[in-house]
């Protein structure tokens, strides 16, 4: 319990955190109307809004790469009730801390190792709204570390956002808001709508692992009810497996020095 709540103490201070940027939509959304809805597919209107979700994370990565190049950098994503004219989900920008180095390499990329056994426990199913177009790009996780949170990788290696062809783009964020809805509606989530603290992708320095990952943030006692009231027994087990450590007992995963080759 007092673990919980160190960890719930230090994502609401992340929730906080400050911004150097910050980008929203002409006119404000909620990123899953934004996407076209969960069951949206672009065939349904010719491309349009897939052309413009993915021409407004593209202007973003543009500015922030080429115009301003960064390299080391923290993209989130947070949403706030549309209320008045105002609110909808935003794009935030953070630089890296300077000081941060750049990830460990490891003996293999946990996300495509089949044969790590931290690999294969938190793979789990596609929401029952996914194309299996998008089950070709992406992968959804637990969360290796068994936090609250949801993954999601490209299927290819990528390091960057902005390495993502426009069907990943896309489909990493549509993916996200099917994953909050299937989990919200299964577990009848009295709360009803979508919602989240925050979707994070980090650059640079900023990671702890080399491939590029998608970390759906989720309050402990929300993720708490999706577990109890929408998981069946074999994604519970996972989990279980997960929180017992199995990710520091995966040596396929372990971190390497970069100039001798060795453990750390």
């Amino acid at each position: 319990m007092k673990n919980q709540q160190m960890l719930e103490k230090k994502r609401h201070k992340e929730k906080e955190h400050f911004s150097d940027f910050s980008f929203t939509p002409e006119t404000p959304y909620q990123l899953v109307d934004f996407l076209g809805g969960v069951n949206y597919t672009p065939s349904q209107d010719n491309n349009v809004i897939f052309n413009r979700s993915v021409g407004f994370f593209r202007k973003i990565l543009t500015e922030i790469e080429m115009e301003k190049g960064w390299k080391h950098f923290k993209f989130f994503i947070v949403q706030k009730r549309i209320k008045d004219g105002s609110g909808g989900f935003s794009v935030e920008i953070s630089h890296a801390k300077p000081r941060r180095a750049p990830p460990k390499k490891t003996f293999n990329c946990l996300s495509c190792d089949f044969e790590s056994e931290t690999n294969k426990v938190s793979r789990i199913d596609f929401p029952s709204t996914t194309s299996d177009n998008t089950k070709k790009l992406l992968d959804l996780w637990l969360d290796a570390k068994a936090r609250p949170m949801f993954i999601i990788t490209p299927v290819r290696h990528v390091e960057r956002l902005s390495e993502c062809n426009d069907e990943e783009l896309f489909s990493i964020f549509h993916l996200a808001t099917q994953v909050l809805d299937e989990e919200t509606k299964v577990s009848k989530a009295p709360w009803g709508d979508m919602r989240f603290i925050k979707m994070t992708l980090n650059h640079g320095n900023s990671r702890n692992l080399e491939h590029l990952h998608l970390k759906i943030s989720i309050k402990g006692q929300d993720f708490k009810h999706f577990r109890d009231y929408g998981w069946d027994n074999v994604k519970k087990q996972k989990y279980k497996i997960l929180e017992n450590g199995l990710y520091k007992k995966d040596k396929r995963v372990q971190k390497i020095d970069n100039i001798k080759g060795q453990p750390l």
